[in-house]
């Protein structure tokens, strides 16, 4: 399967859309179905980065050269607010094991996280799910998501996940893209209409350094 072409984060904020960098996208028609496991590892949410001092550095430094963040939000800090809403999670990190997902309330920072539990949900496979992405500047890119049932009713019974865990440069993190819900798989398409507002969370390994995101929010 391709994975969406995710244009440069700031690119898109200049139209108050925010989507994150940049992921090799392509039919996948032929591609074999894939198990959860295929995402076997600790991973965290990229939203709990976002007090860190040098992410806080790099937007301050967007904004301030920016007239159109300046126009649309009148400090950095509700520019910053706008910003990590796009990849809120109320999680922050989760492991993946088998088919099975435990999410935890904190960051991961080792492979076997400690602390609060918030659930933990076995998926079955559920298909793929056809989806459109508009860009601000009118166009739009066709894609694929894999569709996971969860085994409990709440927040994470539906898993949309958007291609395989990978880099977009060297320098960069592992990651991928998904959306999580109660109500459905269709509720949480971008089409024909998107319910949460291009909100696109992204997860990134547990050991993901600083110097890694730094490359991720250059778009480079």
């Amino acid at each position: 399967m391709k994975k969406i072409q995710f244009i440069s984060l700031l690119i898109l904020m200049l139209v108050f859309t925010f989507v994150l960098t940049g992921c090799d996208n392509g039919g996948g028609g032929g591609d074999p179905e894939p198990e959860l496991a295929d995402w076997t590892g600790t991973w965290n949410s990229y939203f709990m980065y976002y007090d860190e001092q040098e992410i806080v550095a790099i937007l301050n430094a967007r904004y301030e050269a920016t007239p159109a963040y300046q126009t649309r939000f009148d400090t950095l800090e509700k520019f910053i607010t706008f910003v990590a809403s796009v990849v809120r999670t109320d999680f922050g990190s989760f492991v993946i094991q088998g088919n099975k997902i435990t999410f935890y309330e904190q960051k991961a920072d080792a492979k076997n996280p400690s602390g609060k539990v918030l659930e933990t949900v076995t998926y079955t496979y559920k298909g793929r799910r056809s989806d459109t992405h508009s860009d601000p500047g009118g166009g739009t890119e066709d894609f694929e998501w894999y569709a996971f049932e969860g085994d409990k009713a709440g927040d994470y019974k539906y898993l949309l996940i958007e291609g395989e865990a990978e880099r977009d440069t060297p320098d960069g993190p592992v990651h991928f893209h998904m959306r999580y819900g109660s109500k459905s798989f269709d509720d949480l398409l971008y089409t024909p209409k998107d319910n949460y507002g291009n909100w696109s969370p992204t997860i990134i390994s547990y050991d993901t350094t600083i110097a890694e995101l730094i490359v991720f929010m250059s778009g480079d």
